[in-house]
């Protein structure tokens, strides 16, 4: 009878399916409570590292295009060959950071949407707990805020140098040796610096050009 008396809280503030009665209920409660939160994380976090890792490795592949582009063009002998295999890395490139962009677009859209949104509701928030002088949720809610920045900037970073990265390219062809190439091997750098005059870009659901100028724009209206 005593131990009927016994209240079981589970470890987090989330509402259960079934309140727990007794030793064997609590147990499966934690359980279920620890699973349902690392799917929760892993979905939101993983999506967020997938995009980072994708986007950074894009953009280093088209920073190693770029540091290659002499030594593609300094044999002569060779010199059509290399060219092709040069435009054909750029086009597998180009063709990666579409498929980024058609993949994640919404998703950006979204944590962009949500993070305004958040953010202007924390601020309102807090404005009321400067009134009443409360230091623990103003502590609490300049952490929140920080942490929404962050990763708020490295989407921005991120589509930042994707531009940055993927029109270089056009400049790094324009300052070699191309004027001793031939005539065919100069169409070919002419098509190869206009495709890369358009700039690899993420966008906020086809909506805005996410970049740190976006990252300002949204800091500056919250």
């Amino acid at each position: 009878m005593a131990n009927s008396s016994i209240e079981y809280k589970l470890p987090y503030k989330i509402k259960p399916l079934l309140k727990p009665y007794d030793a064997k209920s609590y147990a499966f409660g934690c359980i279920h409570q620890f699973f349902g939160i690392t799917l929760v994380l892993s979905g939101y976090v993983g999506t967020d590292c997938l995009l980072a890792c994708t986007g950074f490795h894009l953009t280093g592949q088209l920073a190693i295009l770029k540091c290659r582009v002499k030594e593609f063009l300094k044999n002569n002998h060779d010199s059509h060959g290399r060219i092709r295999q040069m435009i054909l890395r750029h086009y597998r490139l180009i063709r990666l950071g579409d498929i980024l962009e058609d993949s994640f677009n919404i998703v950006i859209f979204l944590h962009m949407v949500g993070s305004t949104i958040l953010l202007c509701t924390s601020s309102y928030q807090m404005l009321f707990s400067l009134a009443e002088l409360e230091r623990v949720y103003i502590f609490t809610f300049l952490i929140y805020v920080c942490l929404l920045l962050c990763t708020l900037y490295g989407y921005c970073y991120m589509g930042e140098c994707l531009i940055e990265e993927s029109t270089n390219l056009c400049d790094a062809i324009y300052h070699c040796d191309w004027y001793e190439l031939s005539t065919i091997n100069l169409k070919s750098l002419c098509i190869c610096m206009v495709r890369a005059r358009k700039p690899l870009q993420l966008t906020c659901a086809k909506f805005c050009v996410v970049s740190l100028c976006t990252f300002t724009d949204v800091s500056h209206y919250c």
